[in-house]
């Protein structure tokens, strides 16, 4: 039976949903090929990889459902059949950036790398679709090489709402940083016992902590949509609120968070205690007029002429998302219709405060 219309925002959950367990999926595949054996592979990765499978054919499925809507420019999953994403295009709006197509934003990564080189925790701050999401996959993908430090960075992404439960938290949290101990931290009969615990704890997270300050690693927890947690308060509670911040602060332990919300953390009713002291707030805003012009002028299969950038920095007035959804439209130009539509739509986008 085909699944009900979806709201606009349940549907961009899905999809975000969707692109973590591909992610997780692609982890845990890797992993498993690193036993030469099937025999050999712990069983708790293998109900893991059924497990994102199954996840990933039911989201699929239920998007595939879908109506497309008239309005592309707010989800990924609504574009038109008419506009596919071609190779060479790095211009689809209202998907996570390519690490390699990432640009702009070098005041806000460098503030945030001077925090995590002392370890410092940050608090990134900034409206719907300004960039969030693909800062933090950029940091994911780009931190060991960015940092000055000599320091080993083991950044882990997570996107909140698609946490249910803290076993959850600490599986996916477990699942990154266990594979990256150093040869000879920690007993590999021991190691192998915490891979396998099918609900681990905060506590198994400290232990693995432990283990990474021994063999000189770095922890960078990139929690995305810090907010979606509050949804299921039950497991996400003071408790567990009170754990990540006494981790965050203990010299002991080589953990640092960059948190991501729409509010300041001040500002979000159930996450006013967990504001730690010595937080920094960064808040992505419009893109630099020079960054917004190295945007329309990434490299792509279809190359835009001085006129093209121009008409495309006037329509994106220096936000990444309207600067995508400009340069999109000038690549359908085939379609003067729907470009003349969509470009009246994404000059009516409000600018970031």
């Amino acid at each position: 039976m085909p699944e009900p219309n979806l709201p606009l925002e349940q549907e961009e959950s899905l999809t975000r949903q969707l692109e973590n367990y591909q992610r997780s999926l692609r982890l845990i595949q890797e992993r498993m090929s690193e036993y030469a054996l099937k025999t050999d592979i712990p069983i708790h990765l293998v109900q893991q990889e059924r497990e994102c499978e199954a996840n990933i054919q039911r989201i699929t499925a239920a998007l595939t459902s879908q109506p497309q809507h008239p309005a592309p420019i707010r989800s990924p999953v609504s574009a038109p059949a008419e506009l596919p994403e071609p190779a060479g295009n790095p211009f689809t709006p209202g998907r996570v950036v390519e690490p390699a197509r990432f640009v702009g934003r070098k005041r806000e990564i460098n503030n945030i790398l001077y925090r995590l080189e002392n370890m410092l925790s940050v608090s990134l701050v900034g409206e719907a679709r300004i960039g969030k999401s693909s800062l933090l996959c950029y940091l994911e993908a780009k931190l060991p090489m960015l940092s000055a430090t000599d320091k080993r960075y083991v950044p882990v992404y997570i996107s909140m709402n698609t946490m249910r439960t803290r076993a959850d938290f600490c599986r996916t949290v477990l699942g990154a940083l266990l594979r990256q101990i150093p040869p000879g931290v920690a007993a590999e009969q021991t190691l192998r016992l915490l891979e396998q615990k099918t609900t681990p704890s905060m506590a198994d997270i400290q232990t693995a902590l432990g283990w990474a300050a021994t063999g000189g690693l770095r922890v960078v927890l990139l929690l995305d949509e810090f907010k979606d947690m509050l949804q299921h308060g039950n497991e996400f509670d003071d408790a567990f609120l009170g754990t990540m911040r006494s981790f965050a602060t203990d010299p002991a332990l080589p953990l640092a968070l960059v948190v991501a919300t729409r509010q300041k953390l001040t500002e979000i009713e159930g996450l006013q205690a967990y504001t730690l002291n010595n937080v920094d707030t960064q808040t992505l805003d419009l893109l630099h007029p020079d960054d917004a012009r190295e945007l329309l002028q990434l490299p792509s299969d279809h190359p835009f002429s001085a006129a093209e950038v121009r008409v495309g920095l006037d329509a994106g007035r220096n936000h990444p998302l309207c600067g995508r959804v400009a340069c999109s439209i000038n690549r359908s130009a085939v379609r003067p219709g729907y470009c003349i539509k969509q470009m009246v739509h994404c000059m009516s986008m409000p600018s970031a405060p």
